[in-house]
């Protein structure tokens, strides 16, 4: 157990170093969010190449990449300017009451959500076939790429949740359920927490609180995170890459959106988006984006060229088969219809407070980075709906089994944008640095 509580320890150190090193405030609500699903991700590409350079997981191997990860906290941590202070616009005491507010909504959803995890200790069938099982073979196989064979679907899937499990589990010294359950617990916390607090740092805490609060009362927020996925680590990661991208932090975008590659499959869209994003607004911030993305895109190559099998919706696509679905006029309406109504399912509150706080606050024409961001989000729908028009699967299946938690990615960073960048900021709320 101590060794679980230092592993989780020196991640958020980590986390904070890097939110340090990408011109992030740490001692914030905001930073100890944003550090602490970074650091979760972070930490798990050294778990791969300690994993890669070993030829399997081990204990002696964790005790290393800790002492790595602290190593490279300290360097980062020292090497990094201190960022300037935040102040959040309104007066103490409504900061107060709405912190105060936001403990409130995340205790019912703490409550909420490890009731659904009672009910389904294992999780969904995802959990079940696919990141657990592959977490058991890193942790027990000899040859640990058995970890690759064994998963039922997309085998091609990468690391980063499995090798989070492994790692608390040879932490813990055994198989418990309770390392991924606190795994998704832990990601769902930082995304609202960053959530909430970034729109707070731009909009006021009041809309800070509705912004979480509109997240966690989402109808399949807390249900899908307890079903212990790899959807809500990388709506975390989505939602990062555009708040820094909304900032003008374009190392920070980069670590994010590599990140996010390293999550899913769905995550290269956002690191192929983003730096389309870059290209379109920022150009002579290349550098910055790429420095960000560097270590995590090391390891997502090294994972996909050496170990990994051929996705199997690429393997199904043919130029003559995929612009046969193209133009099939069908394909694109049975997609927007369905996707609109999993939309509701998903995030049906969300579209009642977006309303209701644009009519009591009223919009303004967002700055341009803030503009880049909104791009991203409406790219990601677009893309994630092309996927769907040119799947070799059956569509009505496909669609049936995976948008819920498409839009469980898309919905904290729908929410930051709506409520973050399109309405009218506190007269008193200081402009979002840029880097």
């Amino acid at each position: 157990m101590i060794a679980l509580v230092l592993g989780v320890a020196v991640a958020l150190a980590l986390g904070a170093a890097l939110v340090r090193a990408c011109g992030g405030a740490v001692a914030t609500a905001e930073g100890i969010a944003a550090s602490l699903g970074l650091g979760l991700g972070a930490s798990t590409v050294l778990g791969f190449f300690v994993l890669a350079a070993a030829g399997g997981a081990s204990r002696a191997g964790l005790w290393l990449e800790l002492a790595a990860a602290l190593v490279l906290a300290v360097g980062l941590w020292r090497r990094s300017a201190a960022p300037r202070s935040v102040r959040l616009p309104g007066s103490a005491r409504t900061r107060l009451l709405a912190g105060l507010v936001a403990l409130a909504f995340v205790a019912w959803a703490a409550l909420i959500f490890f009731r659904h995890v009672e009910r389904a200790p294992h999780g969904g069938w995802d959990a079940v076939a696919i990141w657990n099982v592959r977490a058991r073979f890193l942790v027990q196989a000899e040859d640990w790429t058995r970890a690759l064979e064994t998963a039922r679907g997309h085998p091609d899937y990468p690391l980063l949740v499995p090798l989070a499990v492994a790692r608390g589990w040879l932490a813990l010294g055994r198989e418990s359920l309770a390392v991924p359950q606190g795994l998704a617990a832990l990601f769902l916390l930082a995304t609202a927490g960053l959530l909430g607090a970034a729109v707070a740092r731009r909009r006021g805490a009041a809309l800070g609180v509705a912004a979480l609060g509109a997240y966690l009362a989402a109808p399949a927020v807390l249900f899908e995170s307890a079903q212990l996925l790899a959807d809500v680590p990388l709506g975390f990661f989505l939602l990062f890459t555009a708040v820094a991208v909304a900032d003008g932090r374009w190392a920070a975008a980069g670590l994010g959106a590599a990140l996010a590659a390293w999550c899913k499959n769905e995550g290269l869209l956002v690191f192929a988006l983003g730096a389309l994003a870059l290209l379109c607004s920022e150009r002579r911030a290349w550098r910055s984006f790429a420095v960000g993305a560097a270590p995590v895109l090391a390891a997502l190559l090294l994972f996909k060229l050496a170990y990994a099998p051929d996705n199997n919706l690429v393997e199904g696509q043919g130029w003559q088969a995929s612009w046969a679905r193209l133009t099939d006029v069908s394909r694109p309406i049975i997609v927007v219809q369905v996707m609109a109504h999993y939309a509701w399912r998903t995030a049906g509150v969300f579209l009642a407070v977006v309303p209701i706080a644009v009519l009591a606050i009223g919009m303004r024409r967002p700055s341009r980075p803030e503009l880049t961001a909104t791009g991203l989000l409406l790219a990601m729908v677009g893309g994630y709906a092309l996927v769907y028009v040119l799947t070799p699967n059956d569509l009505v299946r496909h669609l049936d089994t995976s948008c819920v938690r498409l839009w469980l990615q898309l919905t904290p960073t729908a929410l930051f944008v709506a409520l973050g960048t399109w309405t009218r900021p506190p007269a008193e709320a200081p402009l979002p640095e840029t880097a």
